[in-house]
């Protein structure tokens, strides 16, 4: 399980096999030094975790990852690829001032 710390928006990238891609989201963990990049797959269960495809919203929320065998990429390949669980995880509860 991860925190989504952030969500950044990238620009002219290239994706793997070098196809350039004018801009992507990605999501960054709190604690952790790599980023997922937002495909429709990973967008579309995020925002039903989230019930919502505003950014804004996926702020502090917490998710579970797995790894997907045999998926296939357009340069024609096939191999793993990082999803996002389409389930939602109990999120902490905020933290209450005193009276």
């Amino acid at each position: 399980m991860v925190t989504i710390e952030s969500v950044i928006l990238r620009r002219n990238i290239k994706l793997q096999g070098g196809r350039p891609k004018e801009y992507m989201l990605s999501l960054k963990f709190v604690g952790k030094s790599r980023e997922l990049g937002l495909n429709a797959t990973n967008r579309k269960a995020l925002a039903a975790i989230t019930g919502t495809n505003q950014c804004e919203a996926w702020f502090g929320k917490k998710i579970a990852l797995y790894v997907e065998q045999g998926i296939r990429r357009p340069d024609g390949t096939v191999g793993p690829a990082v999803r996002i669980r389409a389930k939602r995880l109990e999120q902490d509860a905020p933290e209450q001032g005193e009276s």
